[in-house]
């Protein structure tokens, strides 16, 4: 019985060690298309009126086709499917602790562009 029971408790141990995914809320993905905001020092967060640098990086998208907009970015460098971005969330006239990056890419086939999603990123003081 003591042997069932450290086997139990064993095969327990190692599937709870399982890799589990971790959800990522700076990654969009929609079919074959990807966006991930990497910021700075790999923080989870913005602070206000402090200028951060960050990426937007892009699979299966174009840079040529991609739109992103959001309050306080401006655009440094595309390059390498990477769009280098400077964020300075500023307080002044803030209605929210989130900063929304709203993401767009062309739709080659409609000739149009299409919402692929936002991603929203928390700011503090």
């Amino acid at each position: 019985m003591k042997i069932k029971t450290i086997f139990f408790v064993i095969f327990c141990s190692l599937i709870s060690c399982k890799k589990q995914e971790i959800n990522n809320p700076f990654v969009i993905e929609i079919d074959d298309k990807k966006v991930e905001l990497i910021l700075e020092n790999e923080a989870d967060f913005l602070t206000y009126d402090i200028p951060t640098k960050a990426e937007l990086v892009w699979t299966n998208i174009e840079l040529g086709d991609a739109i992103f907009i959001g309050r306080g970015i401006k655009l440094i460098q595309n390059k390498n499917s990477r769009s280098y971005i400077e964020i300075n969330y500023t307080s002044e006239k803030s209605k929210s602790d989130t900063l929304e990056i709203k993401i767009s890419s062309k739709d080659r086939e409609k000739d149009s562009y299409e919402f692929i999603g936002s991603i929203k990123v928390p700011v503090k003081k």
